[in-house]
């Protein structure tokens, strides 16, 4: 999954994330950060919206994930194939 990215300046900016298939799940921003998932649910990616790329966290999912994640309040939702994980801050 490949990430460009644009700054204040109108530079465009490539970071590769992880090895995994693919991503089936759109990007979601929630406050300051930005998730992305992939298909493999292998890694789940926390980055900060920053002019530069600052990853926070990679974490494995255990499971396939195909769906966008949610955010509503201060909790986040992801469905992987055989559970829905809500996740709080």
């Amino acid at each position: 999954m490949s990430n460009p990215a644009s700054t204040s300046h109108g530079k465009h900016l490539r970071k590769r994330l992880g090895q995994g298939t693919g991503a089936s799940a759109s990007l979601i921003a929630s406050g300051d950060r930005i998730y992305a998932i992939n298909e493999d649910g292998e890694v789940y990616y926390v980055f900060k919206v920053a002019p530069t790329y600052q990853e926070l966290a990679v974490n494995p999912m255990n499971e396939p994930v195909m769906a966008t994640p949610a955010a509503s309040g201060n909790t986040l939702f992801i469905r992987v194939a055989r559970h829905l994980f809500a996740i709080s801050r």
